[in-house]
């Protein structure tokens, strides 16, 4: 599936841009997938677990700013999660044994779709070892204007950053940027169709969507099968540890790492990334987290 110059690109860098991965029919099938959930939400106080609704702006109704569990929702999406292309994508970079992790769809509606702020993937869910890799699948070209993934080239030879201010989990990285070089931070640029892959510690980031063009990206996480979770999984999704490819052998692969472990995990308190660091940003009077 991968050159040995593109696997040489993701190990050096930690990501890797794939314009035009997805077929014009599979882009088709996810667009209108995703179209006919966000009309489903908020429909009824069930169908409403299944998203995270933003916080309303004056004037504006509140806006679906993530799917959870899509691989769930619809057969479309299951089919992307499923894809031996997908699979064949992953298998070339953490080996031939997956797991399905999670998913999810991330919306940025125009002109205010939220930012994210430097955070690495693990800290939200420690594992054993760091063979978890995360596909964003694009349904619209992604622009330094609509709000595109930004990451910091070879921070996943870092090891785990801080994620945590005042004793608590925030979901993001704030003392530690101090020794990042944020002025290396590539925006990944990508047409409609593309994928891009990023491995699970490296720093990455997104701005709000400052243009009057959407951004949404379907996002699936996979991990090699001898990887185990550290903390509950709280998604209580049908697929999570699903095998998608090879085997489990019974054995578990412990690199030497050291956590913080979520507390908000720990005290079996399910919160989205965007609570988490929006109250952050409320505590410390602060507009953005995303700093370049």
């Amino acid at each position: 599936m991968l050159t040995p110059e593109q696997r040489e690109f993701f190990w050096t860098n930690g990501y890797l841009a794939i314009p035009g991965f997805l077929s014009a029919e599979q882009l088709a099938a996810i667009r209108a997938a995703v179209d006919e959930l966000v009309a489903l939400a908020g429909s009824s106080p069930e169908r409403s677990r299944a998203f995270d609704i933003g916080p309303p702006k004056p004037g504006a109704p509140p806006q679906v700013r993530r799917i959870f569990n899509p691989a769930e929702q619809d057969p479309r999406l299951e089919a992307i999660a499923l894809d031996e292309r997908v699979l064949d994508l992953v298998e070339d970079l953490i080996g031939p044994n997956i797991e399905f992790h999670h998913g999810k769809v991330n919306l940025k509606w125009p002109h205010g779709g939220a930012e994210v702020a430097w955070h690495q993937d693990l800290a939200f869910f420690p594992h054993t070892n760091t063979d978890l890799v995360a596909c964003m699948f694009y349904l619209d070209d992604a622009t330094r204007e609509n709000g595109c993934l930004l990451v910091v080239p070879g921070s996943h030879r870092l090891g785990v950053l801080d994620h945590f201010a005042d004793g608590q989990f925030i979901g993001a990285v704030t003392q530690d940027l101090q020794r990042i070089p944020l002025e290396k931070a590539v925006p990944v640029e990508v047409p409609a169709g593309s994928v891009t892959v990023h491995h699970c510690l490296t720093l990455h980031a997104s701005e709000e969507n400052r243009s009057d063009k959407p951004r949404r990206v379907l996002i699936y996480q996979y991990r090699a099968a001898d990887a185990m979770q550290l903390v509950p999984d709280r998604s209580k999704a049908r697929h999570y540890g699903m095998l998608l490819r090879g085997r489990q052998d019974g054995t578990v692969r412990c690199e030497t790492i050291t956590y913080r472990l979520p507390t908000h995990l720990v005290e079996d308190r399910l919160r989205s990334l965007y609570d988490l660091q929006e109250e952050f940003k409320r505590k410390r009077g602060v507009d953005t987290l995303v700093k370049t």
